[in-house]
C-alpha cells in the first residue's frame, strides 16, 4: 500500500476519441515529481464513454469523471474530486516540459495565496497545418502574451489567468467559488482571474511550468473565425458579471467606429446581418489568393479584418442593436469607479517612493518632484494594484524625458556646484 501523501491534483478535460488526452498522461508520468506525489483527475462530457480512458495503466492514481457541457464546468468537476491541497488545471493537448508539476509546487511552497500560470505556447510542429499563415499568426500572438508575462515589471491583470496551465490551492479555489459554469467556451479564466485581483489575490507567472501547446492553431480560418464569434460572446457574459471591466474588453472598441469604410459595414453588420456574412465570405476568398502569392503583409491585414467582423458578430447575436451595444459600453464607463490618484514625491528618492507605492498598492498614482509633474501611471479596469517596480519601470521608459526635465531644472535651481579647496600645509 502506497502511503507516500499527495501534494497536488491534476485536473483536465478531455474527450476520449482524441489522443492527445492519452499523450498527456502519457507525458505526465515522465515528471520530475514521483508519481505517487500526485493524481490526476480527468473530466468527461457527459456524452462521453469514459471506459477508454478508465482502462489505461498509469503509475498515478487516475480518476475518470464526467461533467455538464462546457469548459467551466469540466474544470469544476474536475476539481471536486481532487483530494490534495492544490489543483493544477492542464489543457489536454499539452506536451509537457518534464518539471512542470515541479516547477508550480516550487512556486506554490515559496510564496503560498498566489494564483500561478506556466506558460503553453503553441507548438511549432503547428506552422505545418493546412493554413500555416493562420497558425504563425496564432503563434506569434500567444508568444506576445507570454514574452509580457516574463517580464518582472508586467502588471498582472484578469486576462493573465489562462486556464490552460494555472495552479491554485484547493482553498482559495473554493474561497473564489471555481469556474462561472455560465462561461460554455471562452473568458471563464478571465472571469476567474477578475473576482481574484478583486479579492486581493496575486497572479504570477512560473516560466520553468512550460509546455507546448500542440494543436493550439485552429485548423481552418472558418474555425478561427468561430472562435472570435465565442470570444465575443464570452466577453459579453463577462462584462455582465464586471460592468467596470467593460471598457477593457475588446467589445468597448466596437461601439462607435470613426472611419467611413467602418461605420457602413457597422450598419451593414447590424442591420443586415447575413448580408455582411456574405460579404465576409468573399473577402475571406482573398486568404487564399494572398497565402498563395505569399502575401504575408496583405494576408494579415485581411485576416485582422474578418475577425473583427466575426467577433462583431458575436456581439450582434447577443445585443442586436447598435444601441444596445453603446448602452452596455456607456454604464461600463459609469461603473469603473476611479480613486483619485496616490501622490508620489520623488524628492526623497526612487527607493523611497517605490516603498511607499508597495506598502499602499494604488490603483493609479500621480507622480511628482517637489512641485513640479513628472508624469501618471493610470488605472487600468481589471489589474492589480501598482507596485514599486512598475515606477521604476515607468521612469526608465516612458517617463525618463520628463523626469531628466525636472532633474535639469532642479540642478539648474540649485547652483554651481561648490568647489573644495586644498587644506594649506
Amino acid at each position: 500500500m502506497n502511503l507516500t501523501p499527495l501534494r497536488i491534483s491534476i485536473a483536465i478535460t478531455a474527450r476520449p476519441q482524441s489522443s492527445t488526452g492519452a499523450r498527456l498522461l502519457d507525458a505526465l508520468a515522465c515528471q520530475t515529481v514521483a508519481p505517487q506525489e500526485f493524481e490526476v483527475v480527468v473530466a468527461l462530457g457527459d456524452g462521453d464513454d469514459p471506459a477508454a480512458l478508465r482502462s489505461k495503466a498509469t503509475p498515478f492514481r487516475l480518476k475518470v469523471v464526467t461533467s455538464r457541457p462546457g469548459r467551466s464546468a469540466a474544470r469544476n468537476a474536475a476539481a471536486r474530486e481532487a483530494s490534495t491541497p492544490l489543483l493544477l488545471f492542464l489543457a489536454d493537448d499539452l506536451d509537457p516540459r518534464a518539471t512542470l508539476i515541479d516547477a508550480h509546487l516550487a512556486s506554490h511552497a515559496k510564496v503560498p495565496g498566489r494564483i500561478l500560470v506556466g506558460a503553453y505556447a503553441p507548438s511549432p510542429a503547428s506552422s505545418s497545418v493546412p493554413a500555416p499563415y493562420l497558425a504563425m499568426a496564432v503563434r506569434a500572438r500567444w508568444h506576445d502574451v507570454f514574452t509580457a508575462l516574463r517580464r518582472r515589471d508586467h502588471r498582472y491583470s484578469f486576462r493573465d489567468c489562462l486556464g490552460g496551465n494555472l495552479s491554485i490551492s484547493t482553498e482559495l479555489f473554493d474561497q473564489l467559488g471555481g469556474f462561472r459554469e455560465e462561461f460554455v467556451g471562452p473568458r471563464g479564466d478571465h472571469e476567474l482571474g477578475a473576482r481574484a485581483i478583486l479579492r486581493g489575490v496575486s497572479i504570477g507567472f512560473v516560466p520553468e511550468a512550460a509546455a507546448l501547446r500542440l494543436h493550439a492553431a485552429p485548423t481552418s480560418a472558418r474555425a478561427a473565425f468561430a472562435q472570435a464569434r465565442d470570444e465575443a460572446l464570452g466577453d459579453a457574459l463577462l462584462g455582465s458579471l464586471h460592468p467596470g471591466l467593460r471598457v477593457a474588453l475588446r467589445l468597448s472598441d466596437m461601439g462607435a467606429p470613426t472611419m467611413l469604410f467602418e461605420r457602413l459595414h457597422h450598419r451593414l453588420t447590424f442591420d443586415f446581418p447575413r448580408l455582411a456574412d456574405r460579404f465576409a465570405g468573399l473577402v475571406a476568398g482573398l486568404l487564399i489568393v494572398a497565402e498563395r502569392l505569399q502575401l504575408r503583409s496583405r494576408w494579415y491585414r485581411i485576416y485582422e479584418w474578418l475577425e473583427r467582423h466575426w467577433y462583431l458578430r458575436g456581439l450582434v447575436r447577443q445585443f442586436a442593436t447598435r444601441e444596445a451595444l453603446d448602452r452596455f459600453v456607456s454604464e461600463g464607463r459609469a461603473a469603473d469607479r476611479v480613486a483619485p490618484p496616490c501622490v508620489v514625491d520623488l524628492r526623497h528618492g526612487i527607493d523611497y517612493a517605490a516603498s511607499e507605492i508597495d506598502r499602499v498598492r494604488p490603483s493609479s498614482i500621480h507622480i511628482v518632484f517637489d512641485d513640479t509633474v513628472v508624469g501618471d501611471i493610470a488605472h487600468v479596469p481589471g489589474a492589480e494594484p501598482l507596485r514599486g517596480i512598475h515606477l521604476r519601470a515607468a521612469l526608465a521608459n516612458d517617463l525618463v524625458t520628463p523626469l531628466f526635465q525636472v532633474l535639469t531644472k532642479v540642478i539648474a535651481a540649485a547652483g554651481p556646484p561648490t568647489h573644495c579647496r586644498r587644506p594649506s600645509d
